[in-house]
């Protein structure tokens, strides 16, 4: 699974600051799913990596309930984002590394991320 996240959010996950990542959408992955760490711009690099400890998907103050100490973002933000949506997915995360590889997309267009995840194993 590919994940893009700000910077910020990257070097928090992979400093372990950040134990979950929170999304406006169910994420369908299951407890062990490798998943690569996309920074997105001025970054543009896959980062690292984690693995899916586990996902709560419930509605919008729930998650933000059960997530607030480990999301690494303020309740305005997090209340900006998830303006409008009526779930919400908690993603904790577990085994998480810096790449030793660093994949740089500076004019991306869309990933098939199937191709990506052959193309380096996972």
């Amino acid at each position: 699974m590919l994940l893009s996240v700000h910077p910020r959010f990257a070097t928090a996950i992979l400093a372990g600051t950040k134990t979950v990542e929170v999304r406006r959408q169910r994420v369908a992955a299951p407890p062990g799913t490798p998943v690569l760490l996309y920074a997105t711009a001025p970054t543009m690099a896959i980062v690292g990596m984690a693995r899916i400890a586990s996902v709560q998907v419930a509605s919008p103050r729930e998650v933000w309930s059960a997530s607030r100490a480990s999301a690494g973002i303020s309740r305005r933000e997090y209340d900006e984002y998830m303006s409008g949506a009526t779930q919400a997915s908690v993603c904790r995360s577990r085994n998480r590394s810096r790449s030793r590889l660093r994949f740089r997309w500076p004019r991306c267009e869309p990933l098939d991320r199937s191709i990506l995840s052959r193309a380096i194993g996972i």
